[in-house]
């Protein structure tokens, strides 16, 4: 069984495939998608450049406020 969705996970070539094996696996899981995003305006700078952009994906934003 649990060979079996190893390979459904190794297989999984697009992202859309990648969530379908990911619901089989835990349906009761939530995941996002574009719809359920909100927009941000207020960042809170962590006075680290790399961190900044690893969590908002800008060198000025940081953590969301």
């Amino acid at each position: 069984m649990a060979k079996q969705k190893n390979e459904e996970i190794k297989n999984a070539g697009s992202i859309a495939e990648a969530f379908k094996v990911l619901e089989n696996l835990n349906p009761s899981a939530a995941s996002l998608n574009d719809n359920s995003l909100s927009s941000v305006h207020d960042w809170i700078d962590t006075g680290s450049y790399a961190l900044n952009a690893i969590i908002s994906g800008s060198l000025y934003g940081g953590v969301p406020m």
